[in-house]
């Protein structure tokens, strides 16, 4: 008897909690834009095996305020024949952890007036690799117009800093380093 009473009251509770916290409410309705660019590079001895995406997912969140951007690790392809299709899945355990992802910190002035950073900006950005966080400095060129604002950034990370794991066919091949380009991905600006 129990269950069903609190089966009936829960969807209450959120209807309810809708009205309270509308901002909440507004920010799980706000939308990703998509078709953003990623390139991720392994590199190797040899060189850099790159990996690209066209489905990085973009959002600048209000509750956070930071830039919001999540990779389906599965939308990842190689850009050259030889390298097997699904090494970038294998080696980012994309079965346990279906996404990357990266919060950027934005610059105030980036959301509130059209505005384009030719210099890139040292910016914080937070990653998360196989569901551990870290935190590092990087370059970002942001650009705004007219609803829309543009970043593009370049960086490296070491999956040692996230404690991360390689599967054991990858691990003589790579060397732990990882290449990140994020190429004019876009987001609207809506600044309500």
């Amino acid at each position: 008897m129990p269950k069903i009473i609190l089966s009936y009251i829960f969807p209450c509770l959120l209807v309810i909690a809708n009205f309270i916290v509308p901002e909440a409410s507004a920010q799980i309705r706000q939308q990703y834009t998509g078709s953003n660019i990623i390139l991720i590079g392994f590199e190797t001895p040899e060189g850099i095996i790159d990996f690209q995406s066209e489905h990085l997912q973009v959002r600048y969140n209000k509750l956070t305020e930071r830039l919001e951007c999540r990779l389906p690790v599965n939308s990842l392809y190689p850009l050259h024949d030889s390298i097997p299709e699904d090494m970038a899945y294998e080696v980012l355990f994309g079965s346990k952890y279906p996404e990357m992802v990266f919060w950027i910190e934005t610059p105030e002035a980036v959301q509130s007036e059209p505005s384009f950073t030719e210099e890139p900006v040292p910016t914080t950005v937070t990653i998360e690799f196989q569901g551990t966080p870290n935190q590092k400095k990087v370059p970002v060129v942001f650009a705004s117009e007219e609803g829309y604002i543009i970043l593009s950034t370049t960086f490296d990370m070491r999956m040692s800093h996230f404690r991360a794991t390689v599967p054991a066919q990858y691990a003589p091949l790579l060397s732990g380093r990882l290449l990140i380009k994020i190429r004019n991905a876009r987001w609207i600006n809506n600044p309500e």
